[in-house]
């Protein structure tokens, strides 16, 4: 079979993006513990640290992620029989190819469509993807997953992947924006299949987050670099030391850097001049860990029930499958129809 020539669309204007992220930036370095949307680490070099990170011994989530996908891809294929697979934040997609050949050995598999902000890794994965999977429609997305998913051409029975805990990436009203424009793109009796980071010992949990070779660090340090070319400023990167604060109450680790000195930044590119104190911390992300109940709840409160649950073995790590409800029938008429709903699984606990 011959491959189909992907279609990237570019769901809004570069221009009309970039002035969103300058004000959230400018937004996020005047709070007073100062913060920077977590898009300024991925840039060429940081999207290369990034991978390197996903091999460390200390980094579970990946090999997690993937175990758990080779092991459950055959049924969920089996229960969704999905014809479209939407993916946000896809990236170079590596893990979702294996629910995807699993689609495609069912026979049901007709469209991939990979949402992400980084054009070209998107361009790189799709023309991957059509040399491995020939005959696969791939239309690429190069956007925002909160925001411009449904300018995806979505049809028949739909699958939406999230995948590598970014859905605890977010804060709570971005977690249910996230999750409500999931529902929209999975459509009516769709299904949705998230992968979250689960609640553990804080002491394995730094771990993953500071390894021995040093990656993370260079990784959150990449971001000052970045924001020195982008934004004309004037951060010191021997001035910062890579940090995370666990706040065990809220089960949010947040990850970050923190000012060695007293030291004054100009970000020219903002009309910004931030000072900060010696041990003042800069967020450049955040991960949420999840139980059971709390994802439970945060996914019925968008629409979607929870049908399987499947925890690796140290119980780090959980993907979850859920569905949109079919439709009910008009009040005041009764439904012949079968309804196919399928029944929780049990935790492998």
């Amino acid at each position: 079979m011959s491959p189909i020539e992907p279609e990237l669309l570019h769901a809004r204007d570069a221009a009309a993006a970039r002035r969103e992220l300058l004000v959230e930036t400018a937004t996020g370095l005047a709070d007073d513990e100062p913060w920077i949307p977590s898009s300024w680490l991925y840039d060429a070099r940081g999207s290369a640290l990034f991978e390197q990170i996903t091999e460390q011994p200390e980094y579970h989530l990946a090999r997690a992620e993937r175990s758990l996908l080779g092991a459950h891809a055959d049924e969920v294929a089996s229960l969704t029989q999905a014809e479209t697979v939407v993916e946000l934040g896809a990236g170079t997609a590596r893990k979702t190819r294996i629910l995807l050949r699993a689609l495609r050995i069912r026979g049901t598999l007709r469209r991939f469509v990979p949402v992400d902000v980084d054009a070209d890794t998107l361009r790189t994965t799709v023309t991957t993807l059509a040399q491995e999977l020939p005959g696969l429609e791939l239309t690429a997305v190069v956007g925002d997953f909160a925001h411009d998913v449904t300018s995806a051409p979505l049809a028949g029975r739909r699958l939406v992947v999230f995948l590598g805990s970014t859905l605890g990436g977010l804060d709570a009203d971005g977690r249910a924006r996230t999750l409500d424009v999931a529902q929209q793109a999975a459509g009516p009796d769709g299904w949705f299949l998230v992968g979250v980071d689960l609640v553990r010992d804080p002491v394995r949990l730094r771990a993953a987050y500071a390894d021995t070779a040093g990656v993370s660090a260079a990784f959150v340090g990449n971001v000052l670099t970045v924001l020195n070319r982008e934004l004309a400023a004037d951060f010191d990167p021997d001035g910062y030391t890579h940090a995370t604060r666990w706040d065990q109450a809220s089960h949010v680790m947040r990850t970050g850097l923190e000012s060695l000195t007293e030291q004054i930044v100009h970000v020219r590119g903002l009309d910004l001049v931030r000072p900060f104190e010696r041990g003042m911390f800069l967020r450049t992300g955040l991960s949420l860990k999840f139980d059971r109940p709390l994802l439970e709840r945060e996914l019925r409160a968008a629409g979607f029930s929870l049908e399987r649950w499947w925890v690796d073995e140290p119980g780090d790590y959980a993907l979850a499958l859920a569905r949109r409800p079919r439709p009910g029938p008009p009040a005041g008429r009764a439904s012949s129809a079968p309804t196919n709903r399928v029944r929780s699984g049990e935790p492998p606990r």
